[in-house]
């Protein structure tokens, strides 16, 4: 992945060079993704419905009490249900192998979570020995079902030639887009990468950084860092550095050391304003927001961009994002 910038026709080769050395980490990961258990059907059981609610509720004893028999009775849901309680501990004690035997009864039931889940175990080798071959049985049969993530990893299958299917970037892309098109996130990250990479598609940076941001809107953090670096260096789209920083200001949110590193080298570069004392930094540029920090006196804030009468600023320490009224500002 690379990256670019607006603000000010001057950038300092240094700056650039620096932020180029921490382009590899933006590069996309192989990662196989499990099904949420939101994604399942609500619940017609009221059984399994009460059960549902107080998995929600943390819950799991009560959870695990209602859903074990219904599991043993042969409920497809209940059965992946108690695969993922075994497989995350939750409610029972963590057991790779139990899960996957309860993954693999709702799977050839047809359940497409449990089909997806099944396959993501025998891909890592995850409770059984791996078989990258049966993973891909399993993920296809989950994909026309039209399970979204299911479809990603199914395409992640082609775009790296494993369990012995032939390496095809277009195949992948199809699936990623498929995926894509029902909101995935993940998915519309794979697809930013693809557009910008050039692998299965025309390579377009304009078309990488709208998959970009359909993604990072939803809060996935790899999209958010790729939108960074693709406005922070030369990635083929109109540089600038406060949306740039502004995505790697959100990124850092969650942890992310590289988004972290990078924004600290721009930041230097941008307008600093020291807000007044006990001045409203508010989380969107809308009076009735609720405020997400106070500047004091002492501290720099960094400006991104102008929306009507608000800055958008970015606070150094701690990565906070907020909005400073004009008005304010200038003490009015």
């Amino acid at each position: 992945m690379q990256r670019v910038m607006r603000n000010g026709g001057s950038i300092l080769a240094p700056l650039v060079l620096a932020i180029l050395l921490l382009s590899a980490a933006a590069s996309a990961r192989t990662q196989f993704a499990r099904s949420d258990l939101d994604q399942t059907e609500s619940p017609t059981d009221p059984q399994l419905a009460q059960a549902y609610q107080y998995w929600r509720a943390g819950q799991m004893d009560r959870a695990v009490a209602l859903v074990s028999p219904l599991a043993t009775q042969g409920n497809a849901v209940a059965q992946f249900l108690m695969g993922q309680f075994y497989s995350t501990g939750e409610g029972l004690p963590e057991n790779d192998e139990q899960a996957l035997q309860w993954w693999r009864k709702a799977a050839e039931q047809g359940l497409a979570q449990a089909q997806n889940e099944l396959a993501v175990a025998l891909t890592d080798g995850r409770g059984t020995t791996a078989d990258p071959a049966q993973a891909v049985e399993w993920y296809s049969k989950a994909a026309s079902q039209g399970l979204a993530v299911a479809q990603v990893n199914l395409g992640l299958m082609y775009l790296n030639g494993l369990g012995g299917l032939r390496q095809d970037d277009g195949v992948a892309v199809g699936y990623f887009r498929k995926a894509a098109d029902q909101g995935l996130g993940w998915a519309q990250y794979y697809m930013g990468v693809a557009c910008f990479e050039g692998r299965g598609v025309r390579r377009n940076a304009t078309q990488a950084a709208a998959w970009y941001r359909k993604a990072a809107e939803q809060g996935y953090v790899d999209a958010e860092y790729a939108l960074g670096m693709l406005y922070s260096g030369s990635g083929g789209v109109d540089p600038d550095y406060g949306i740039a920083v502004h995505w790697f200001a959100l990124a850092a949110q969650q942890g992310n050391q590289p988004a972290v590193d990078a924004a600290q080298l721009i930041v230097p570069t941008l307008t600093r304003v020291r807000p007044r004392a006990g001045l409203a930094i508010r989380s969107t540029p809308d009076a009735a927001a609720s405020t997400v920090e106070t500047a004091d006196g002492r501290e720099y804030a960094y400006i991104l961009h102008s929306a009507r009468d608000w800055l958008e600023v970015y606070l150094q320490d701690g990565h906070k994002l907020g909005y400073i009224s004009t008005a304010e500002l200038r003490g009015k």
